[in-house]
């Protein structure tokens, strides 16, 4: 995020640093303009990109994460 030009903010709940999907999404979505940019709103606008991901993911032991 920071190469495509975002910023850490001293508010955190508008800090898309801070923010989870969905809400990154449409944060970044927002923020972004220009050519710097264009790298990470791909990530961003694919559909498929962290479709799969479950917070409940985040804390479990990485064996139990399978491939689909």
């Amino acid at each position: 995020m920071r190469e495509a030009g975002l910023v850490p903010q001293d508010r955190r709940r508008e800090d898309p640093f801070y923010a989870h999907f969905p809400e990154l999404q449409t944060m970044v979505r927002d923020r972004m303009a220009g050519r710097r940019g264009g790298p990470l709103l791909r990530f961003i606008e694919d559909q498929a990109f962290m479709h799969h991901w479950d917070t409940d993911m985040r804390y479990c032991n990485a064996s139990e994460i399978q491939d689909t």
